[in-house]
């Protein structure tokens, strides 16, 4: 049974804070892990009101409210209520006293929160919680249809052909946010060529090569910052995605082109480029939005 379009978007948003906190817990910066705690507590929030709702239970204000308010409806409690008694002592620690908690202990509490998640959905909604994309909160069209391709290829084995439909909503992507913020984007392309052979002037031409490599290079990193892209998380992207190429400035559509034909992709690659394009579609949506 098909889940009403606000309580699917309302699942989508959770399962969204569980990845953000996973991409949190990769960070080493100084409350990642508190940060990464309140998104896992935040997301299974979320997901319990959305049950609590479709069963009609009695509205719950406080966290741990929801196992007995789920009971009277049902006349059993949802499992894993110890498990997240302790992820909600933890929120407050840090929350209303600052006790930040250890990386290791927001670690465990992924995987249970995690197990909650997929529980609540299947016990409760009838849903495969891991079958909830996060490319359905993607607002383009031809963007999200690029994801749906690319995830479909990928749960199909195909990881190559999954990351090269991300190269293409990337690139999709990519343009759409230049063309809106064209006026104040930072020049790149700098060139200089002086058409003498004189070697004082050849000399100086070397030394604003290097001045000009410079400038696009930071012009190129404030675009970036601009349009909403993470220049660190864009690293690890470029280097594992295709090279788009196009034939013109009118080509309607890019070639994906491999630097070489013997990479080696894992699933993680795929996840972690796929989770960077939707998180570009997300901060594109917030920075333009009308």
């Amino acid at each position: 049974m098909a889940l009403p379009a606000d309580y699917l978007r309302r699942a989508v948003y959770a399962k969204y804070l569980l990845r953000r906190a996973a991409e949190l817990l990769r960070q080493r910066a100084l409350l990642s892990n508190a940060e990464a705690l309140l998104a896992l507590h935040d997301g299974a929030e979320m997901l319990m009101r959305v049950v609590g709702d479709y069963l009609r239970v009695k509205q719950f204000h406080n966290f741990m409210e929801f196992w007995p308010r789920v009971k009277d409806v049902t006349a059993a409690e949802p499992a894993h209520r110890a498990a997240m008694d302790r992820l909600n002592d933890a929120r407050n620690s840090f929350k209303h006293k600052g006790i930040p908690p250890d990386r290791t202990v927001v670690s465990g509490f992924q995987t249970l929160t995690e197990e909650f998640c997929r529980d609540l959905c299947a016990t409760y909604l009838g849903q495969d919680f891991s079958a909830f994309t996060l490319s359905s909160l993607i607002s383009k069209a031809p963007v999200r249809g690029l994801v749906n391709e690319s995830e479909t290829l990928f749960e199909g084995g195909k990881v190559r052909e999954a990351l090269e439909k991300l190269a293409l909503a990337y690139d999709k992507l990519k343009t759409a946010a230049e063309d809106e913020a064209n006026e104040v984007l930072v020049n790149t392309g700098l060139s200089v060529h002086f058409h003498d052979s004189h070697p004082m002037l050849r000399k100086i031409e070397s030394s604003l090569e290097d001045l000009a490599q410079d400038h696009n290079q930071v012009a190129e990193t404030m675009n970036m910052l601009l349009l909403g892209v993470d220049p660190h998380s864009y690293l690890f992207f470029r280097k594992s995605m295709p090279v788009i190429i196009r034939a013109g400035p009118l080509a309607p559509e890019g070639v994906v082109a491999w630097p070489s034909d013997n990479e080696e992709f894992d699933p993680l690659t795929y996840q972690l480029c796929r989770d960077f394009v939707i998180e570009f579609s997300l901060r594109n949506d917030d920075l333009f939005r009308p």
